[in-house]
This record gives structure tokens, C-alpha cells and sequence, in this order.
């Protein structure tokens, strides 16, 4: 049996009162063995980390020692949850569920209620996902399908009202569907800034608001998919460097960190400059005559580009006239130091992170391999056997010492192979199997590939839950706006319990599963497997 060394008199002291509750007369005695074997794994929990810790451990319990994630999933969980999750509305509602389950604690506990899925401890983690999910959903502006002026937008219409009557009533004579456009060179008020937080309240009027918002939320999703993958990463760290294993530091932490930044985390720097400096209008940037909007870098082909060393001009235009495929061309600096060429840079970066990957593959199993030689020649060069046929018995004599019985020849040296490495009993080409399964298949190279992949379904589920929310209002909950009478009272009343119905079953409960559902793949197979070592 396993304790704490704090604990020792408190087991003590409940051995002897079992003693005296039995009418013992018997000295208790504990015996403390001491072992080479890695004790198991104990993380103290309580009331509000057990569902946590519980996430964690259903993936894989981390190793003696080795750091415990499950406090930074208190966190990373219902804030990857929020993401898909993202309504001020629907929040309200999941943190208003975990509120009462919270407040009815002792009273449903008094009751002995049987269900397994009823007893499991998700009030905690229903109430963090509601208050992210509510802060979510003010950074989408998005409640019910809605959006709130809080700050006032930082757009305004640039025409004279009469000229949109005008253009109304020609529309209307004609058939039409009447749009107006705003150009944001004239209708943004660029002085005053944009909306004070969160997603301006224009879009949710705007007919093209779905292009505006996936392209803000996919790119969100990459940034936030790959700062949790390299926080993985850096959390690995800790444990080689607790475990004093410099081999692991040079040879699996420092080449994932340089092939996630020459690759990933380049790519999210590109993201934020764009954001940063490319505008609609005209301007001159980084040295370079940027045309407009439609000459804005393209980051998924230029990536594309990246790898395939693809040749491309420089700049968006060329003595005055605008170049073709603008948006593909480089768009970095470089006119003074060919250094910073966008096609150099990224040819040196690619070199890099390929250059990273035999770091990985072959630095741990070579090593180990160097050390197993070591030792065995340590131990021919130091020690001898001795075998008496009569007896049937093996001695193994070290240089220069007395010989000591082993008894059996099986059992031969057990003693001094205990301080040699596991890996010392694994051939090298199983070693080298596991090193390729752990460096090229899961981890890292085309791992990081698929986790950045996976973190898009943070875009595509909170798409999925504004285009149900938009759905569920538009055709059920604004025809009882537009009744009239006695019959649009009685209506309303009705079609609101139906809203209200559809509302919690399938966006609260059905969404929220879901959500739930892939934040916890999203942990397991894209963030603990970075720094678990089961």
C-alpha cells in the first residue's frame, strides 16, 4: 500500500484504534518498503476539480511526478467550449442550469437518485461553460440570432436619405430586392475606431455578414488551435526538464518548438499583420503600393506557395500599373536586404522545420543506443562470472572485489541492471518503431497538420449554432410578430412556448452535447497528447 510520507501518523493511529476496537493485545507494526517501481499516480481533487481532473484521467493518467494538466483545463475546457458555443442568450441559459444544480446540491443528493448520468458532477463545469459562452457571445454580439448597439456601430450611411428613398421606390416599381451598399472608405468612421468590443452590430443587418463572419472565425480557430498546441508543448518542458532529461529537451522540445514556429506559428503571425495593415483602401505598405482590397495576400495559397518554393513577383505593381494575381505575389520588405524577401525567409524557414525532423527521429534512439553500448561495455570491462557446474549455481565477481552468490543463473546481475535505462531491455529497431510512431505519425509533422485541422471545428460549429439560432428565430418566433388581433396575443404566447421549447432542447442540450463533445476530443487528442506520457 502506497501513502503520503505527511500521512504516515494518520495511518498509524488508525491501525491502532482498529487494534483497540477489536480487544487486541498486539503491538501494530508498519513496515515501510522501499522500491525502485514508480509509485501510482494521486492527484488530490475536490468538489469542483474532480469533473476536471475526471477529463483528464479519461484520456490518460499522467505518470508519477509528471505534471497534471487538469488545472490548466479548468480553464482551456470551457473556454475551447465557448468558442462553438458562442451566444450571450443561450449562455445565460447553460449558466442558469448550473447555477440551481449548485444551489440544489444537498437537496438532490438527499434524494439518493439512482441515474448515473444525473449523479455525474456537472453542475461546476455547466456553470464555467455558461459564463464563457456569455462572453463568447458578446465577443460575436450574437443573443438569439441578435445583436446589441451597446458601444454604436462605426459604420454610417454616407448617402442622403432622400437618394434611398429614391433608390426604395425604384426597387419596389422594379421587382427587386433593394441592397445598399456601404464602401468603407466612406461609410466607416475611421477616426473614431471600431466597435468598442466585440463583432460590430452592422453585420448582423448585412447581406454578406456569413463572408465576413467565417473568415474572422476560421481564423480564430487557428490561432487559438495552434497557442494550445504549442502550450502543450511547452508543458512538456517542465517534465523533462523536472525529470532531468536534457536529451529530451534538445532532441524532442527544442526541434517541436522550432518546426511549430517556422511553420504554425509563422502562419499566425502572417494572420495578425494582415489584420493589422491590409485595408480596403490605397495605401503604401511595408514600402510596397498596396492597390486595394483585392490585393490582399492570400494566406492559404501563399502557404501552398511556401512549400512548393514557387517563384512569385514582388509587390502588388510595377511602375505604376498593377500586377496580375496581385494577391498571390510576395508582399513582404525586401527592396534594401534581400534577406528579408518573403520567398527567401520562407525557404529558410521550410529548410528548418525539415531539417527538425531526423532531429526527432533519430536524436532519443541514438542515444539510447550510445548509452546501452556504454553499459554493456561497463559491465564485460568490470565484472566476470564465476559458474559452479556442481551446484548449479552462478556468481557474478566484480574486478578486483569478492564474488557474491546470485543463486540461480536467471536472476544473474538483476541487481546491477536495475540502475540502467528501461529502454535497455527494447531492441533498437523497437525503440526506433515507437521514436517514428510518436515523431511522424501522431505528435508532430503530419500531427500538427491534422490538430490545426481539428481546431477548425471551433469555426464550423459556432457557424453551425448562429445559422440554428438565426433558423429557429426567423421561422418560428418572427411570424408571431407579425399577427394582429386577439388571434396574434393568443399566438404569440403559443408560438413563444414553442420557441422557447426548441430553444432548450436542441440549442441549449443538442448543440451544447456537442460542443461539449469536441472540446473534450480537442483536449484528449490535440492538447494532452503533446505532454502526457502514459
Amino acid at each position: 500500500m502506497y501513502y503520503f510520507n505527511f500521512e504516515q501518523s494518520v495511518l498509524l493511529s488508525l491501525v491502532i484504534k482498529n487494534r483497540k476496537k477489536h480487544g487486541s493485545n498486539v503491538k501494530p507494526v508498519l513496515n515501510v518498503v522501499h522500491t525502485s517501481e514508480s509509485p501510482p499516480t494521486f492527484n488530490r481533487t475536490n468538489k469542483f476539480t474532480a469533473v476536471f481532473q475526471g477529463i483528464v484521467d479519461s484520456y490518460g493518467v499522467a505518470s508519477y511526478l509528471e505534471l497534471n494538466p487538469a488545472p490548466y483545463t479548468i480553464i482551456t475546457f470551457p473556454f475551447i467550449f465557448s468558442c462553438m458555443f458562442g451566444d450571450l442568450g443561450h449562455g445565460i441559459l447553460m449558466f442558469l442550469c448550473g447555477f440551481y444544480l449548485v444551489v440544489r446540491e444537498h437537496n438532490l443528493e438527499a434524494r439518493q437518485i439512482k441515474d448515473e448520468i444525473f449523479n455525474m458532477p456537472i453542475h461546476n463545469i455547466s456553470k464555467l461553460m455558461g459564463l464563457f459562452s456569455m462572453h463568447a457571445g458578446l465577443v460575436y454580439n450574437d443573443a438569439f440570432a441578435k445583436s446589441f448597439a451597446i458601444f454604436g456601430s462605426a459604420w454610417r450611411n454616407p448617402y442622403p436619405i432622400e437618394k434611398v428613398g429614391q433608390w426604395m421606390n425604384h426597387s419596389d416599381h422594379g421587382g427587386k430586392e433593394f441592397l445598399l451598399e456601404l464602401p468603407a472608405e466612406f461609410a466607416y468612421m475611421k477616426k473614431t475606431g471600431p466597435y468598442a468590443f466585440g463583432l460590430d452590430p452592422i453585420w448582423n443587418l448585412a447581406e454578406n455578414k456569413l463572408n465576413f463572419a467565417n473568415s474572422m472565425k476560421m481564423k480564430l480557430s487557428v490561432i487559438i488551435g495552434i497557442t494550445q498546441m504549442t502550450f502543450g508543448v511547452c508543458l512538456s518542458y517542465r517534465n523533462y526538464k523536472y525529470f532531468n532529461s536534457p536529451i529530451e529537451i534538445f532532441t524532442v522540445f527544442i526541434p517541436q518548438m522550432v518546426f511549430m514556429t517556422c511553420i504554425f506559428i509563422y502562419l499566425c503571425l502572417q494572420i495578425v499583420l494582415k489584420w493589422l495593415f491590409f485595408w480596403v483602401k490605397p495605401a503604401t505598405i511595408f514600402g510596397r503600393i498596396y492597390p486595394g482590397s483585392h490585393c490582399a495576400p492570400s494566406l492559404l495559397i501563399g502557404l501552398i506557395n511556401m512549400f512548393m518554393f514557387k517563384e512569385r513577383a514582388a509587390g502588388f505593381s510595377e511602375n505604376g500599373h498593377e500586377l496580375p494575381s496581385c494577391f498571390l505575389n510576395q508582399w513582404y520588405p525586401g527592396q534594401y536586404n534581400v534577406m528579408l524577401f518573403q520567398s527567401f525567409l520562407e525557404a529558410i524557414l521550410v529548410i528548418i522545420a525539415v531539417l527538425c525532423i531526423p532531429i526527432m527521429l533519430f536524436g532519443k534512439p541514438l542515444h539510447i543506443l550510445m548509452h546501452q553500448r556504454r553499459a554493456k561495455r561497463a559491465v564485460s570491462d568490470n565484472m566476470s562470472v564465476r559458474i559452479n557446474m556442481q551446484r548449479d549455481e552462478t556468481e557474478l565477481v566484480k574486478n578486483g572485489r569478492k564474488p557474491s552468490k546470485m543463486g540461480n543463473g536467471n536472476n544473474m546481475a538483476e541487481n546491477e541492471r536495475s540502475g540502467i535505462s528501461e529502454h535497455h531491455d527494447e531492441s533498437f529497431g523497437d525503440i526506433m518503431v515507437h521514436q517514428a510512431i510518436h515523431t511522424i505519425e501522431v505528435e508532430y509533422v503530419l500531427g500538427c497538420v491534422s490538430h490545426t485541422a481539428s481546431y477548425l471545428r471551433l469555426w464550423a460549429l459556432s457557424l453551425a449554432h448562429a445559422q440554428l439560432s438565426e433558423v429557429l428565430w426567423d421561422m418560428v418566433l418572427e411570424n408571431a410578430f407579425g399577427m394582429t388581433d386577439i388571434k396574434g396575443y393568443v399566438a404569440l404566447y403559443a408560438i413563444f412556448f414553442a420557441f422557447g421549447v426548441l430553444t432548450f432542447s436542441i440549442l441549449v442540450l443538442m448543440e451544447g452535447l456537442s460542443a461539449f463533445l469536441h472540446a473534450l476530443r480537442l483536449h484528449w487528442y490535440r492538447h494532452n497528447i503533446l505532454h502526457i506520457c502514459m
